[in-house]
């Protein structure tokens, strides 16, 4: 080869995640498997009969670049009732390729070559990715001395002339973590004041012991305008293959991240937007299952470490 290849690519380093799973793949007879996020638990019954019917109904061609007007309906009365926020259906509501992609489209139109992006340390990998591939560069915040809590003091003391964009991720992957609706409207009283934009991944949101709905940024005072939510079906709905999220933020952002899921991938899958019709509505309460699945698991795990008198962080 005598060309270069794009160095951004180079300098981004492949996800550990997945270098960790295909090791364990191989001895892994007597494993349980514990590095992607994916549960274990069937899509709900009714949310993969819509999948089989958009089939049988030929539902199988392009859609709106949006995504189905429907959805975006749903979509957007499902984040009025868990939010208390209103989104447009029609132009600050876009359906994409699970969440991944969201935050891919949402990086890439806000970030300049020579940006700064603050993230959560310890966070999901791909941000960093998204972050290295659109030439910037990631502020990583230890938040290890405040058990894994991002305070304003640290979030502030991480911000430069350079910062654009923060990247929240509540309930945090991997620490399990959730804010208070006080401390969300503290960080966001430092992001209004140096005036920067927001990327909630609220994907683990409904995923809660103690609550329904964990509390999101996107509902504190005067956000909207500098907020993306990014979110999706593959964790509260156990759809990850089927690749399936959304976007919702302020129209003037929306409408420039649609230009790139244009050029990008057209539309998301169709069969997998009617899934997601169902899922957000006969589906909607599905979470609840898994919790209590959940539950049960964790309340042994925590048993059996307190047998050993191994010493554990409690959420």
């Amino acid at each position: 080869m005598t060309k270069p290849i794009n160095h951004q690519v180079i300098k981004t380093e492949a996800s550990g995640i997945r270098l960790v799973l295909d090791l364990v793949k191989k001895p892994a007879d007597q494993m349980i498997e514990l590095t992607v996020g994916e549960i274990d638990l069937p899509t709900p019954a009714a949310t993969k009969e819509a999948g089989k019917q958009a089939i049988s109904n030929n539902v199988t061609k392009y859609t709106e670049n949006m995504g189905f007007l429907s959805l975006r309906r749903v979509i957007s009365d499902y984040i009025k009732r868990f939010y208390e926020v209103s989104y447009s259906p029609e132009n600050e509501i876009l359906v994409t390729v699970g969440a991944s992609q969201g935050i891919d489209l949402t990086v890439r139109t806000l970030i300049n070559a020579g940006d700064e992006v603050i993230l959560i340390g310890p966070a999901y990998p791909a941000y960093i990715q998204a972050v290295v591939l659109a030439g910037a560069i990631p502020i990583v915040v230890d938040t290890r001395s405040t058990h894994f809590r991002l305070s304003p003091e640290q979030l502030e003391s991480a911000i430069s002339s350079k910062t654009k964009l923060v990247i929240l991720n509540y309930p945090n992957n991997p620490t399990g973590i959730v804010l208070s609706k006080e401390e969300l409207s503290s960080l966001a009283s430092v992001i209004q004041k140096y005036d920067l934009y927001v990327l909630t991944d609220d994907v683990y949101q409904r995923l809660t012991y103690n609550q329904d709905c964990a509390p999101s940024i996107a509902s504190a005072p005067l956000m909207k305008e500098r907020t993306i939510i990014v979110n999706g079906l593959s964790k509260s709905h156990s759809m990850t293959g089927w690749r399936i999220g959304y976007l919702a933020g302020p129209k003037v952002l929306i409408q420039e991240i649609y230009k790139i899921q244009q050029a990008n991938v057209g539309c998301a899958s169709s069969i997998s937007q009617m899934a997601a019709l169902t899922a957000l509505t006969t589906d909607i309460e599905a979470p609840k299952t898994y919790i209590t699945v959940f539950r049960k698991r964790r309340d042994y795990v925590l048993q059996r470490l307190d047998e050993m008198s191994l010493k554990y962080g409690r959420l």
